[in-house]
């Protein structure tokens, strides 16, 4: 959803990320209050995903300016230098590390040329070779074999969906209240807190 956005919903990707960072502060308190088996500060989901977006506009303006020539080599070297060196970084901090921060620019990466390609088969045969990085990423991220089947099954339902099986559901009647929508991450954190709370107290 972020990555679809991210390329075709919003005039301004950052602002989209900042929008998504601010939902991961609020919800920061109440996602350190659930129980985990990891020890140390790690940030949530919203950081992953906001971060991650920030990688995938970048790349995304990267290669429009390539393709102008609005690039000079050693300009090149300092802007991948800097962002590998920020993506090796923030993977110690961030929910499901350095391979999730990846998923949102790869996604990007998978889903546009799937999306606006053409019906030739050259075309077809690229923007089905940009989504490998994407699977082989995904097929990494979790520990067990159910797991990675799971991860690998739902990336491989996002690319169909993005290859043009949209056109096949029907839209939805109704949509979800903006302000709904926009609490609900940091507002089921809430919740579990405090029946955990509770249920501590009754015990």
């Amino acid at each position: 959803m972020v990555a679809w956005h991210g390329l075709f919903n919003t005039r301004n990707p950052l602002r989209y990320a900042r929008r998504i960072l601010m939902i991961g502060l609020v919800a920061q308190l109440p996602y350190m209050l659930m129980p985990r088996a990891a020890d140390g500060l790690i940030l949530n989901i919203c950081f992953t995903l906001s971060l991650g977006l920030t990688g995938g506009a970048w790349l995304k303006a990267l290669r429009e300016r390539l393709e102008r020539g609005a690039l000079g080599p050693m300009q090149l070297i300092a802007e991948v230098g800097l962002a590998v060196a920020a993506w090796a970084t923030a993977g110690f901090w961030v929910e499901y590390s350095h391979l999730g921060l990846l998923m949102i620019p790869l996604y990007m990466i998978a889903i546009q040329p799937l999306h606006e390609g053409g019906v030739a088969f050259v075309e077809r045969l690229i923007a089905t070779a940009m989504a490998l990085p994407l699977l082989t990423v995904a097929g990494l991220m979790n520990s067990s074999d159910m797991a990675k089947s799971f991860t690998v099954a739902t990336c491989l339902a996002i690319l169909l969906l993005a290859a043009g099986a949209h056109r096949l559901i029907p839209r939805v009647p109704f949509g979800m209240p903006r302000r709904l929508w926009l609490g609900w991450y940091p507002g089921h954190f809430a919740a579990i807190a405090l029946w955990l709370g509770i249920a501590g107290g009754l015990g």
